[in-house]
């Protein structure tokens, strides 16, 4: 019995130190595994941690650029004024009277409907001196003209990306009244004769330039003006009179706000 314990007991210290090393060698391998699993996880996790960067840089190379607005950008309401030089023509047919070149200029106020389309409301004033050809009586004499326009606006601009900022010409008929009145010699005989000293008709005018902005609401611009008035005057009594017309050339400067 005692030689059976001795030998059990051989067998089992013999055993121990190959389970030891096995019991080691299945730690390593778990170990191992472990280690092999961590560093696949840790990969995958930076991978997914990269990918929402990775899809923000497509997503900025593939979206659209913005582009300036053009015709949503110009401001719709103006208000200007101009001063100039005014050469209107001789009135004859029994006035006989050559009025010289005078002075004046204009304000106005209008709505722009696009950037191409607007119209305005305009008051226009001018005058001078005034002589009669062929007459020494008539030294100190004067006349003056003032009407009310309506004027439809057509504008274009040279750069339609930034309008408010473009070189742009212009051009703006318009109908109204127009009143012309004669002072001082004139006055006098024509009232000797039994003539009006003023008249007024329906009115034509038509004016054409270029302008430029000074910043993005204050343009200056330069422009010529064509205007007539239709039979200021009627026919007299004495027949010293026919019907006339008033007309007269202008060039004028000016600004123009916007807002």
């Amino acid at each position: 019995m005692k030689i059976k314990n001795a030998i059990l007991a051989g067998i089992l210290a013999a055993c121990l130190p190959v389970a030891v090393q096995a019991q080691d060698v299945d730690n390593y391998e778990e170990y191992s595994v472990s280690c092999e699993t961590g560093f696949d996880c840790n990969d995958i996790k930076v991978n997914y941690e990269q990918q929402p960067e990775t899809n923000d840089q497509l997503s900025q190379r593939t979206r659209p650029r913005r582009t300036r607005r053009r015709s949503s950008d110009f401001k719709k309401f103006y208000v200007g004024g101009t001063l100039g030089v005014f050469s209107p023509g001789e009135l004859d047919d029994g006035l006989n009277i050559d009025p010289e070149t005078g002075f004046g200029g204009s304000l106005y106020g209008g709505y722009k409907f696009s950037s191409f389309i607007g119209a305005d409301l305009e008051l226009l004033i001018f005058g001078g001196g005034a002589d009669v050809p062929d007459s020494e009586n008539f030294d100190d004499s004067t006349y003056a003209s003032v009407g009310l326009f309506v004027n439809p606006r057509f504008t274009y601009s040279f750069s339609q990306d930034n309008i408010n900022k473009s070189l742009y010409v212009f051009l703006s008929p318009g109908l109204g009244i127009n009143a012309v009145g004669f002072g001082g010699d004139i006055e006098d005989d024509l009232d000797d004769s039994d003539v009006d000293t003023s008249g007024a008709g329906f009115a034509l005018q038509a004016k054409a330039g270029v302008g430029y902005p000074l910043s993005e609401t204050l343009d200056l611009f330069g422009q010529a003006r064509y205007l007539k008035t239709f039979n200021i005057y009627t026919e007299s009594d004495d027949d010293l009179v026919d019907d006339q017309d008033f007309d007269s050339l202008g060039f004028e400067l000016g600004l123009n706000l916007k807002f």
